[in-house]
Order: structure tokens, then sequence, then C-alpha cells
């Protein structure tokens, strides 16, 4: 192998590297993201709950026991 190519064959490599760093990064990006939306629909969900007397007959039915 000449230097050139040599040369070719680590700028290759180096593109790839950060190709794979910047795929993954988008990757969890969108997790965080979907992750961040059911969380919040979960806490909506727990708010709602909470905002009714049906916490207070589960506290009082014993089952929370």
């Amino acid at each position: 192998m000449t230097t050139n190519e040599i040369v070719w064959l680590v700028t290759g490599i180096e593109l790839g590297v950060m190709l794979c760093a910047v795929a993954s990064a988008i990757s969890t990006v969108r997790l965080n993201r979907r992750t961040e939306a059911r969380a919040e629909a979960t806490t909506a969900r727990a708010r709602k709950y909470l905002a009714t007397d049906g916490w207070r007959a589960f506290l009082r039915s014993g089952d929370a026991r």
C-alpha cells in the first residue's frame, strides 16, 4: 500500500466512526423525546386521577395497605 492509499483508508475509517457517532446521538435524542412524552402523559393521568375522589376511596378500601 502506498502512503496515499493509507491516508485515504484512515480518512474513510474516521468518517465512518463520525457517522456512527452522529447516528447514535440522533437515536439517543429520539429515545429521550419518546421517554419524556410518556412520562408527561403518565404525570397528566396521575394528576387527573388525584384531582378526583377516587384515590381517597382507594386509600379507605384497604387495598393501599
